[in-house]
């Protein structure tokens, strides 16, 4: 029953709340698969193959978290990967008790027999249409690809969630394509969704949200909501601080240490190296562009400058060494490599630079200066947006505002712009 009523509320209904769930769930990005996929014909069959080894292969490696029994709370916890849950539950101290939680990666890992041999089925039912959309169309060919697994994957969730009679879903990863397909099923069951962006701007993935509430966690998303959400007094919003960030606040607005540079890495040459899916948006293309101006010009000599590497550039020695080589050829051969926690380099460096990456607006939003490059950045940031102080769409603008942001206090830097920080008066 759930399965059925998914497909007739996926592709047959036709409201305004119906359409949102459509559009997002076969035009939204998705980081599942390859972006060497969008060229693959044979992704449909490759796809189907992927399913039955997650159906009767594939072993749980980490556990979801075990829902407490003898707790009277109904709220739960979404995410994409269990590895996150702990991380995630801290967030919650002070506001909510969290029953238990969930998580994408394991929905198909961890089913009993009947359902298994069930959602072999409908994987063979699906195959035709798939094939034949994944062969001969091109647009959206990695949504229609995960046609199926995220039809199977929202049936095992809902049911999962109704067996433990969940009352509120705290929901993270906002920006998968079933997303709202889930919160609209689940809302229609009496579920209150809450949703949680990540700390990046909506305009990447969140521009349409189906939820009860949607919690912000930057000053700049609530510019942003009040300009996508038509309906934004009818919404509820509210606005929590990102997580675990307080401990980096500079809580005085006092500069740091002078004349020290501090460049975070998106590590875009590795996600073109390792084929991810790249987004709409082109902040891959973007970094990528930027280290080659740099590269070409005599970018900021006068200065020591640190690349801050990216998780994935440490993850392993042949990665650090190849970032090693290559962040030399863009800086020179006596670049600074950090391999220690951005975080922690927030307070060491007078200035923070990049092109569009995560931490450069949570680094803004501890009160540390920075500046961003977003030449090829598509949608961002808003045309009347005081945010477009920190940012530089030309190069040689760039290291013009890099080269002010020095000499200026914290103060200066920040006039008309502390609401993109931990001071934002809402």
């Amino acid at each position: 029953m759930i399965c059925i009523k998914l497909l007739i509320e996926l592709l047959f209904k036709n409201n305004e709340v119906n359409k949102i769930v459509r559009k997002s769930f076969f035009t939204q990005h998705c980081f599942s698969l390859p972006n060497s996929a969008n060229l693959d014909r044979l992704i449909g069959l490759r796809q189907f193959k992927r399913i039955l080894q997650k159906l009767w292969i594939e072993k749980i490696k980490v556990a979801d978290s075990i829902q407490s029994s003898n707790s009277t709370n109904q709220s739960f916890l979404y995410v994409l990967f269990p590895e996150y849950i702990s991380e995630k539950l801290n967030y919650f101290e002070g506001r909510d008790k969290i029953k238990g939680a969930f998580s994408k990666k394991n929905l198909l890992l961890e089913l009993n027999f009947f359902s298994k041999v069930s959602f072999t089925i409908l994987n063979f039912i699906f195959l035709p249409f798939i094939f034949f959309l994944t062969f001969f169309l091109k647009k959206n060919r990695i949504n229609f690809a995960l046609f199926t697994e995220h039809v199977i994957q929202c049936c095992v969730l809902i049911e999962k969630l109704n067996r433990v009679n969940c009352k509120k879903l705290y929901f993270f990863f906002t920006h998968e394509p079933e997303a709202n397909l889930l919160a609209h099923l689940l809302m229609q069951q009496g579920v209150n969704i809450v949703k949680i962006p990540n700390s990046n701007p909506l305009f990447m993935f969140n521009k349409e949200l189906i939820a009860s509430t949607v919690v912000l966690t930057l000053g700049y998303q609530i510019e942003e909501a009040k300009y996508f959400y038509k309906n934004y007094k009818k919404l509820k919003f509210e606005f929590w601080q990102p997580q675990m960030l307080d401990k980096f606040y500079n809580i005085e607005f006092k500069n740091q240490y002078q004349n020290k540079l501090c460049y975070y890495s998106h590590a875009s040459w590795l996600r073109f190296k390792e084929d991810h899916h790249l987004p709409w948006f082109s902040e891959v293309r973007a970094e990528i562009n930027l280290l080659n101006q740099i590269k070409a010009n005599d970018f900021l000599n006068q200065y020591e400058i640190t690349v801050c590497l990216h998780p994935k550039e440490k993850n392993s020695i042949e990665n650090f060494n190849e970032a090693k080589k290559y962040y030399e050829g863009i800086f020179g051969d006596n670049v600074i490599l950090s391999q220690t926690s951005s975080y922690e380099s927030f307070s060491k460096f007078e200035v923070g630079f990049g092109a569009f990456s995560t931490i450069l607006f949570e680094r803004l939003h501890c009160g540390h200066k920075t500046i961003l490059m977003i030449e090829d950045v598509q949608g961002f940031p808003l045309s009347n947006s005081n945010f477009n102080y920190l940012t530089a769409k030309q190069f040689s603008n760039f290291e013009e505002k890099i080269k002010k942001a020095m000499l200026n206090d914290v103060d200066d830097f920040f006039e008309n712009c502390t609401n993109y920080t931990f001071r934002l008066e809402r």
